[in-house]
């Protein structure tokens, strides 16, 4: 017998609003307890990792010690690195006193800078890319009349609440900003993804297609495409044009969080057991690294060169990668589909010096990937992004390795 369209519409929002509050759990197990969240910092090296017990711990990637440790709250919702003040972190919390409240922590004295009260579920926390604004989501789960669903923006060098909220009508699972610092994209359980001006508040563009809760949304490097994912009645994941609002293409996905690499079309799609590598042009599957469960926490570096995720282990992976295992073994680092075409894209976005890209064309024809990495690690400070720097060596390295 065929269920009423509204018990299932209503299982449906209990398992959303279930996730919303749990932050979707990444069990990924350590003597430290469940990671939640992951961000790396602009510098390439330093990753933030929070966890279900609220603690936070930073590690420096390059030598696996941690260099800060913070339990300001009881659990970590959302965590993001400031691209401006590099020492900068915002944490977002979703239980006990802190419920709702993003704290922006200076990691180099240990202090907390200011705290920004967001709502009564808080499921996304973002920094603008210019780094002067901080967002988050800000969802007040009530009756039709009391509730209010908003994306909150808050200037970032004084934690003082801009006057424009970005109001949804239904509860806000993700936010992405445009790489411009100018609009947000916002995912909604109304099946709809809302593009929002952020000096006017205004919707600027819907997107529309889905056909269940719209769980993540993502921004493409060049700000001309969005990603989005849809839940367990939609399973796909679409890509749209963010200035038409059309929807160019979609792709069977279960149930996911999307992730879009800053170099090229690499979406990274954690879903239900398992996280998977799509080209955003074709759809086409590189690879998957087997999970224990549904995992929101899992980051692209600065360049896109490496991965780092929770709730995987190197032996279930069916890409050819390197990997680097942290914070006990909670969380793991790959290189995403190595290729000499992907380790030229980040040569190129990085604005290496002519003759990097010289040295590069030359080893990847001799197959000599030695010279190159030696030579990436000799060149001047500032001469390239540490950043850049580190994942052109992984990437190298991956492909040395094969």
């Amino acid at each position: 017998m065929k269920k009423p369209s509204y018990i299932i519409l209503l299982i449906n929002m209990i398992l959303v609003f279930s996730l919303l509050s749990l932050g979707l759990k990444a069990f990924a197990q350590s003597t430290k307890g469940d990671v939640s969240a992951l961000s790396w910092n602009q510098d390439g090296v330093r990753l933030a990792i929070g966890f279900e017990s609220g603690l936070i711990e930073v590690v420096n990637t390059q030598t696996g010690e941690t260099v800060f440790t913070n339990s300001a709250l009881q659990r970590v919702a959302s965590l993001d690195w400031s691209p401006l003040y590099l020492d900068y972190l915002a944490v977002g919390g979703n239980t006990g006193s802190l419920a709702g409240t993003v704290i922006v922590i200076n990691t180099l004295s240990n202090q907390i800078q200011y705290s920004l009260e967001s709502g009564e579920s808080l499921s996304s926390t973002a920094w603008s890319p210019d780094g002067t604004k901080i967002a988050a989501t800000s969802n007040i789960v009530g009756t039709p009349i009391t509730s209010r669903n908003e994306v909150r923006v808050w200037d970032a060098g004084t934690g003082e609440l801009l006057t424009n909220s970005l109001f949804s009508i239904g509860p806000i699972t993700s936010i992405a900003w445009s790489p411009t610092s100018q609009q947000i994209a916002g995912s909604t359980t109304d099946h709809v993804t809302l593009i929002w001006d952020v000096a006017t508040g205004a919707v600027i563009h819907t997107l529309t297609g889905h056909t269940d809760v719209v769980m993540s949304v993502a921004w493409s490097s060049d700000g001309r495409q969005l990603a989005t994912t849809g839940s367990v009645l939609d399973n796909t994941v679409r890509i749209w044009n963010a200035d038409t609002s059309e929807n160019i293409s979609s792709f069977p996905s279960r149930f996911g969080i999307v992730r879009w690499s800053a170099v090229g079309n690499l979406l990274a799609i954690g879903e239900s057991g398992s996280l998977r590598l799509l080209d955003a042009g074709t759809g086409e599957e590189f690879g998957s690294i087997q999970l224990n469960a549904v995992s929101r926490a899992f980051a692209y570096s600065p360049y896109g060169g490496r991965l780092a995720l929770a709730g995987s282990a190197p032996s279930t992976h069916t890409m050819e990668n390197a990997v680097q295992t942290l914070a006990n073994g909670a969380v793991q680092i790959v290189v995403p589909v190595p290729s000499p075409e992907r380790l030229q894209a980040i040569a190129d976005a990085c604005n290496a010096p002519a003759a990097v890209g010289q040295s590069l064309t030359a080893s990847l024809q001799a197959d000599l990937l030695s010279s190159f990495i030696a030579q990436v690690e000799a060149l001047p400070e500032n001469t390239i992004p540490p950043a850049c720097a580190a994942d052109l060596i992984a990437v190298a390295e991956a492909l040395q390795s094969r």
